[in-house]
């Protein structure tokens, strides 16, 4: 620490190590049962709808996104608390209702509107562990730790694919939707222990409250 440094950052540097190592864990967590979607989703695609489908699945990902994408904006001038939490607890309970949906009803229109909400899961996910991330450390704290937190996506990737390897004949692919999902809601807690650390929003050029 040197005379320079914001008011407050010695407090901050001695939790930051906890605070980067619960970013880790919700990044992986976010990655990996994002990485978990793709094989049971093109699965239930292709015996459902068929390669024909694709083309309408990927404009419809694309349309769907932009209105989900609008919606989020409406309400991104909530505190972080509610904004973050709120779309975290909708994509697992919107990806873990429409897993058991697609299992129970066998309903085409929903199938197919499920597998276009799949991409909007994988896109919002990500763009709001960022930004949640970005807030928290900012400038002061990013370059220490970005490396590390940013480590836990490509290990995610991994930890699902090998889970979809094990576990798509033994379960099926609706049920590692499911799985998907359960894993994914692992995010909210993590979520809400970082905000417990880090009070309020990062400013640039200054360092977060971390408790």
């Amino acid at each position: 620490m040197t005379p320079d440094d914001p008011p407050g950052a010695a407090r901050a540097d001695s939790g930051v190590g906890v605070l980067a190592a619960a970013a880790f864990a919700w990044n992986f967590l976010t990655i990996g049962a994002y990485a978990m979607v793709g094989p049971p989703r093109g699965a239930l695609i292709m015996t459902r709808f068929g390669p024909r489908a694709l083309p309408w699945v990927y404009m419809g990902s694309a349309a769907l996104t932009g209105l989900v994408v609008w919606a989020y904006e409406r309400t991104a001038r909530l505190p972080r608390r509610p904004l973050i939490a709120g779309w975290l607890a909708l994509l697992a309970a919107t990806m873990a209702a429409g897993a058991w949906a697609v299992g129970a009803t066998h309903w085409r229109p929903l199938e197919f509107l499920y597998f276009l909400w799949t991409d909007v899961f994988g896109i919002m996910a990500v763009t709001l562990f960022w930004t949640c991330a970005n807030d928290v450390f900012g400038p002061a704290y990013a370059p220490r730790v970005f490396g590390f937190v940013a480590a836990g996506a490509p290990l995610g990737a991994v930890a699902g694919a090998w889970l979809d390897e094990r576990l798509m004949l033994r379960l099926g692919p609706v049920a590692l939707l499911g799985l998907s999902a359960a894993v994914f809601a692992g995010s909210v807690p993590l979520f809400l222990f970082v905000e417990s650390r880090a009070r309020g929003r990062g400013l640039a050029g200054g360092a977060p409250a971390i408790a």
